[in-house]
């Protein structure tokens, strides 16, 4: 009997000492769909996975499709992007999927240029974009809110777009508020960057 309770009683004791490493054992972070990017950094928060990051980008040069002028004296713009600042978060939930991220930017040292004659028009632009997946790991069903504003420097003064755009998840605009300049371009009115292209035209 003193046999059988002392052996009763060492594996009580061996419970008692493993027991608080396995309740102090960190849980390990599910595999992430769809993965995070490299320049994240992720952690729990209870059952979700929160990851973070922030990371600079040399936005280059890119066409915008805009056309300014006709005939002999029309030019496209370009868009000279500068420096591109990004913050970004995403949430995972307990299985691991994706369920919102946000992207904040800032653009710096950034330019519609006329490549014809290197005159150019300073812009700086801020904003955050919002995505919250309806399926978890589906960024196919993902609504998109964008916020934030950009502002053109002109000679004569300045052009702001500004205010918040909702995007359903096919790409359709839900709402929309503010002044949205880029709307009206893409909408067929070229007409709103006139005083851009005005200014593009002549030398720097």
């Amino acid at each position: 009997m003193f046999r059988v309770l002392s052996r009763f009683m060492a594996a009580l004791v061996a419970v008692l000492i493993v027991a608080p490493a396995v309740l102090g054992a960190t849980p390990a972070i599910p595999p992430l769909n769809p993965p995070p990017p490299d320049f994240e950094t992720c952690h729990l928060a209870g059952l979700q996975t929160i990851c973070t990051g922030t990371r600079t980008i040399d936005a280059g040069l890119e066409p915008t499709g805009i056309m300014c002028g006709e005939g002999a004296d029309a030019f496209e713009i370009y868009d000279d992007g500068g420096t591109l600042l990004q913050h970004a978060t995403r949430w995972y939930d307990e299985n691991g999927d994706l369920t919102k991220r946000l992207i904040g930017e800032r653009w710096l040292d950034s330019a519609w240029t006329n490549l014809l004659t290197g005159a150019s028009v300073q812009y700086v632009q801020s904003g955050n974009i919002t995505e919250v997946l309806a399926t978890p790991g589906d960024l196919g069903s993902a609504t998109q809110t964008i916020t934030g504003a950009t502002n053109f420097v002109l000679p004569g003064g300045a052009i702001v777009s500004a205010g918040r755009l909702v995007f359903d998840a096919d790409g359709t605009l839900e709402f929309e508020s503010g002044h949205q300049a880029f709307l009206a371009f893409e909408s067929g009115d070229a007409s709103v960057f006139d005083p851009i292209c005005e200014a593009l035209a002549g030398t720097p």
